[in-house]
């Protein structure tokens, strides 16, 4: 039996999901500091935005996962991207290495690309046209809106918890979406 998801249903689900790749990045930045303590950096170090390069770096898949979502279906594509940012999150939030880390952080971005693609792509499609463009328009203001709200998010878990917890609350929020 297939149960179709309504239509705001599957704008929220698609928002959600968009939205782990600006959560992933810019709920870091607050920990910067705790990160550089942690690894034994200097405090003027800029070693700590390495994390965020390499999530970026995780973003060139983006290049293959439109083209494998079209040939093996959205579902296998998810399937791929979920675990890979999950267990990215889990790896980067509990490295011993700095370096371990990064990697970490890496295939959390190759998982969010997955996700991303996957979902313009689920997008196009269920909707055609103009009804398309709307869509994915309120889709995007959602995903922009992540980055000027993830900051504060990071540093209120910080004023309560550990940097690890703010690595964390991405992977908590994939799990949840997933």
């Amino acid at each position: 039996m297939h149960i179709k998801m309504k239509s705001g249903e599957f704008i929220v689900l698609s928002a959600c999901t968009m939205m782990l790749t600006a959560l992933g990045i810019d709920i870091m930045l607050p920990a910067f500091a705790s990160l550089r303590e942690h690894f034994g950096f200097k405090p003027e170090s800029t070693a700590t935005a390495q994390i965020i390069v390499f999530f970026f770096m995780g973003q060139i898949a983006q290049l293959f996962f439109g083209i494998l979502s079209d040939r093996f279906g959205r579902l296998a594509i998810y399937r791929i991207g979920f675990p890979l940012y999950i267990l990215g999150g889990l790896v980067a939030a509990f490295a011993p290495t700095f370096e371990l880390m990064l990697g970490a952080r890496f295939f959390a971005g190759v998982g969010a690309s997955a996700v991303f693609m996957t979902t313009i792509a689920g997008v196009r499609d269920r909707f055609v046209g103009d009804q398309m463009a709307r869509t994915m328009s309120l889709i995007f203001t959602i995903f922009l809106f992540t980055p000027v709200i993830a900051p504060f998010l990071g540093f209120a878990i910080l004023s309560v918890s550990s940097w690890q917890m703010v690595f964390l609350t991405p992977v908590i929020c994939c799990i949840v979406i997933f």
